[in-house]
């Protein structure tokens, strides 16, 4: 029994050692030697900017508001509030007449609310953000850019954590994002990232395939589909977010 102990000790410990240690230095090494270039684009394409929004009424007006606020010339914006049982899709509307707003009673799950709502955009690039994030004004054109490159199927932007006074989590947060940042960056450098950030995420609308009711982790699935079929997912730290730490 001590053996077993002791193994799984080992094994338990040497798996905390490759995730916090082993992976990320070889990552940003072996990124020394990337060759990806800065995103150019000729033109900017119409982009579907999409908001998931269960249950967010005390936000999505201002979210409705800094979505029209975005410097990209051909934006729609749509809200998907289905399920929510206050008046996130009344407030929605009401916030801007040009805002799309799905809403149907019952409640399946965020991964049907996305599937239906790419199925009702029109947009060739769909950027997916959450209803608490805000996105500075330059941000859609940063992602956008890197489509002119056929082999780059979505783009995940940057996401940093507002400073909140009587927020204790918020220097917490704001670490662990800064470190996140760059290693999503060194992983770019090599090709590809791993795991998009739901926070501000832009992908080709023609390469997104419908997300099994039984997943929980939307963006690491439409990222691992992007890279199954041999896209390229990049990140672009110049594409920034703005929330608040998770806790008070």
């Amino acid at each position: 029994w001590d053996g077993v102990r002791m193994d799984l000790f080992s094994a338990t410990f040497g798996l905390i050692l490759y995730h916090y240690l082993i992976f990320p230095i070889t990552i940003f090494a072996l990124s020394k030697c990337g060759r990806r270039t800065s995103g150019t684009a000729s033109s900017f394409p119409k982009v579907t900017l999409i908001v998931a929004a269960y249950n967010e009424a005390k936000v999505i007006e201002a979210k409705v508001a800094n979505s029209f606020q975005l410097d990209y010339p051909d934006l729609e914006v749509m809200v998907v509030a289905d399920g929510s049982t206050d008046a996130t899709a009344q407030l929605a509307q009401a916030a801007d007449p040009r805002v799309v707003v799905l809403h149907e009673a019952a409640r399946r799950g965020k991964s049907a609310a996305l599937n239906r709502a790419v199925d009702r955009a029109t947009g060739d690039i769909v950027v997916f953000s959450d209803a608490n994030t805000y996105l500075q004004p330059n941000a859609l054109q940063k992602l956008v850019r890197h489509f002119g490159d056929p082999q780059t199927g979505g783009v995940s932007g940057r996401k940093q954590i507002a400073n909140s006074e009587g927020r204790e989590s918020t220097r917490g947060d704001s670490a662990f994002w800064n470190v996140e940042s760059r290693l999503k960056a060194a992983q770019s450098e090599l090709g590809s990232i791993s795991v998009a950030d739901g926070e501000l995420f832009a992908m080709r609308r023609s390469l997104f395939r419908p997300i099994a009711s039984d997943i929980i982790n939307d963006d690491a699935e439409m990222t691992l589909s992007l890279v199954r079929s041999g896209f390229r997912v990049l990140y672009e730290p110049e594409a920034v977010t703005s929330e608040e730490a998770s806790l008070k």
